[in-house]
């Protein structure tokens, strides 16, 4: 009987220096075991091609989500906290991090807690619609796709007046070029 050994694919990339079909392939198709903390390698790929401006948009999106959340959560603790009071609802009440003078659980400090943070919650609330309106205008980043790659090789390739063949790109490159390619559209426009 033959043995046979099962081999992990081991992160091989971390940083944007990993080739560039690599990384399309992990964008566009999912394929991440050769990359190591992807997502931080997608931050670090959306910061180098659109500037700080659209990471502060992703980080800004990322704020509502989680005031969102917490707003809810809450919203729903509050109300299981006025029905049926219990010492699991308040303690999970407490990791929201209001403030309140009540820490420890009793049935009979429960409408104090809930009072003393009503205004702390509306501040939320609040600040929620505030985030969510500044970041209304803001577009949806569509999916990537195969075609959408080709055609930015194709693209730069004419404005530049060079054949870009992305076997001969890393991330970081391929990036560079991006920004350059920006460039090149805003002086096209003027």
């Amino acid at each position: 009987m033959e043995a046979t050994t099962l081999q992990a694919t081991i992160p091989q990339y971390n940083s944007l220096d990993m080739p560039m079909e690599v990384f399309r392939y992990a964008i566009v198709d999912n394929v991440i075991d050769k990359i190591e903390d992807f997502n931080q390698i997608c931050l670090d790929y959306t910061e180098a091609i659109g500037g700080r401006e659209l990471v502060q948009k992703l980080e800004d999106l990322q704020e509502i989500e989680l005031l969102k959340r917490k707003v809810a959560i809450a919203d729903c603790g509050t109300e299981l906290l006025r029905v049926k009071p219990s010492k699991m609802v308040f303690d999970r009440m407490l990791e929201l991090e209001y403030q309140s003078s009540v820490r420890e659980f009793n049935v009979d400090t429960v409408g104090k807690y809930l009072e003393q943070i009503h205004g702390w919650v509306e501040l939320d609330r609040i600040d929620l619609q505030i985030l969510q309106n500044a970041n209304k205008q803001s577009p949806t980043a569509g999916k990537y796709t195969h075609d959408y790659f080709a055609q930015m090789y194709v693209s730069m390739g004419i404005a530049f007046k060079m054949s870009i063949v992305e076997k001969d790109l890393s991330v970081r490159i391929y990036c560079a070029y991006v920004k350059r390619y920006k460039e090149y559209l805003k002086q096209q426009e003027k």
